[in-house]
């Protein structure tokens, strides 16, 4: 029960802190009248294929960041609060080691995917 409970309040601060550190006034702006402007303002209008791919490439790769970083967290959690209990701790190692395994995979494919649009002109 200890740990549903910890696990719901780390959602709840992670989930509330975007909403406390959001700016939600940047959807109300009155430069932004019709769909030319917001297409301008938005940078999407004069991207070519590469350079809207590395965006996309960008995001994901934050996002995998950020699941990077909750693994860990979670899995320190579980080893900190193994008490010893040695089925525990070596769960929370594996899931340590498959994030890193997975971090490293992912920081390979994104070099990979940099030398390769780099190098090859489109």
């Amino acid at each position: 029960m200890q740990k549903k409970l910890l696990f719901f309040i780390l959602i709840l601060i992670f989930f509330g802190g975007f909403l406390v550190f959001t700016n939600f006034t940047l959807a109300q702006s009155e430069t932004l009248d019709s769909l030319d402007n917001i297409a301008s303002n938005s940078r999407l209008d004069n991207d070519d294929l590469p350079t809207l791919l590395g965006q996309v490439l960008g995001a994901a790769l934050s996002f995998a960041g950020v699941i990077f970083f909750l693994l860990m967290i979670y899995g320190g959690i579980l080893w900190m609060t193994a008490r010893g209990n040695e089925q525990q701790t070596t769960k929370a190692l594996d899931i340590i080691m498959a994030a890193v395994i997975g971090l490293v995979i992912v920081l390979g494919s994104y070099a990979l995917v940099t030398f390769v649009f780099t190098n090859v002109k489109l």
